[in-house]
């Protein structure tokens, strides 16, 4: 179906400007701490015993958690042991407003829970490639936003002044803005 075909090549151009215009905005981040080896098998027993269900869900434990916090079911596949453990033993670190509290593990503690986080993967994800975006299909998604502002002739104006970069960064804003990622993140 060459609608279905169209409506894929749309989204990989405004996943790929999403990242682009992520990467271009976001800041390096330092692990406040360095992780020590864990135990999957006693992180997950730690996990299941302070409390971690009573917000998240995980798949070999349970699906159900609140809405205000993350399903952890893939984690390993996202972040970085050294972010995981860094988050555990301070999450204030990253985001002094965060709902996430303090455990007071100890450092084998806060290891084995990371230990055992880092071994939920998404193997789908893991071995999936990143979208390669179509230029022209890029262009045309913003002509369409352009063209409200400016009318069509003014559209392709504006967009021929803009350079790859530019061009990826306005796609990814405005498609941040189209999916609602901004009333989150």
């Amino acid at each position: 179906n060459n609608s279905d075909a169209d409506s894929l090549a749309k989204n990989k151009a405004e996943l790929h400007s999403i990242v682009r215009y992520l990467y271009s905005h976001s800041e390096g981040y330092s692990p406040s701490e360095a992780p020590v080896g864990g135990s999957i098998a006693n992180g997950k027993k730690i996990f299941k015993e302070i409390g971690c269900l009573a917000c998240h869900g995980i798949d070999d434990v349970t699906s159900h958690h609140a809405d205000f916090a993350p399903d952890l079911s893939s984690i390993g596949s996202k972040l970085s042991s050294a972010f995981i453990y860094s988050w555990i033993k301070n999450p204030r670190h990253f985001n002094p407003d965060t709902r996430m509290p303090v455990m007071r593990l100890t450092n084998q503690e806060a290891a084995d829970v990371t230990a055992y986080l880092m071994s939920k993967k998404n193997k789908t994800f893991d071995q999936a490639s990143a979208p390669v975006a179509d230029p022209a299909v890029r262009d045309g998604l913003i002509l369409d936003y352009l063209k409200v502002q400016y009318g069509i002739d003014g559209a392709k104006t504006q967009l021929a002044q803009m350079d790859d970069k530019a061009k990826e960064h306005y796609l990814g804003q405005k498609s941040l803005s189209k999916y609602g990622c901004f009333g989150c993140h």
